[in-house]
């Protein structure tokens, strides 16, 4: 700023570049905690819906694996080993888990959704609030 001879009155602006922006975003994000961020929610609301549905796809996938490893067993049994009987019988009891297994992960997930989902609606409900002000 400068005062000129003639009583007026003369600054100069300089915006930051993009770069020092930056900069000061990051060292900003160190600070703030993560729940205080403006986008913390939202990170909350894909960690809570991310948990619903991961869960039930580990169980699932997980029973269906077991299920085909079982099956496998006894389709070696009897096509290799000629143990009919115990082969016979560890493909029918590989069979179940295969088809439990997508009933249990609706299950499971069901089950997940019902822990979280009044949290997941509750906070959905604020994000939007805020994005209407």
């Amino acid at each position: 700023m400068e005062n000129n001879e003639n009583n007026t009155f003369s600054y100069t602006y300089t915006a930051l570049s993009e770069n020092e922006r930056k900069e000061v975003n990051n060292i900003k994000n160190r600070y703030v905690k993560q729940n205080d961020a403006p986008d913390g929610k939202i990170k909350r609301l894909r960690k809570m819906d991310a948990k619903v549905r991961t869960t039930a796809k580990i169980i699932g996938i997980s029973l269906g694996v077991v299920g085909v490893l079982i099956f496998g067993t006894g389709l070696t049994c009897v096509l290799e080993w000629n143990l009919w009987v115990l082969g016979i019988c560890l493909m029918v009891g590989g069979c179940l888990p295969v088809a439990f297994a997508y009933p249990v992960h609706n299950l499971v997930q069901s089950v997940c959704a019902k822990k979280y989902g009044a949290e997941i609606v509750r906070l959905s409900d604020e994000i939007l609030a805020e994005n209407q002000k």
